[in-house]
């Protein structure tokens, strides 16, 4: 199943911040502890859930370096992403 989803992101001048533990919670994941790939475009896990293989793509705005755990202007934590808009 593929499914596009567009609103957890809340904006605050150039910088964006989303919170994705509504989708990793219930699925038992979790963006550092599971070691999601950390990629210019986002972050992507893949696995198997309750023996179901799974794959988990959440792509973001392009950016110059990887969305790296705890990285300023760009990064992500457990739970949530963060990056900025150039002005």
């Amino acid at each position: 199943m593929t499914c596009e989803v567009h609103g957890p992101v809340s904006k605050r001048d150039s910088s964006f911040y989303g919170d994705f533990s509504w989708l990793l919670r219930p699925l038992g994941l979790d963006f550092i502890d599971d070691h999601f790939k950390e990629t210019t475009k986002g972050l992507s896990w893949e696995g198997a859930i309750e023996s179901i293989p799974t794959e988990v793509i959440c792509e973001f705005l392009p950016q110059d370096v990887p969305y790296a755990a705890w990285g300023q202007p760009i990064g992500h934590c457990h739970a949530h992403v963060w990056w900025v808009i150039a002005k």
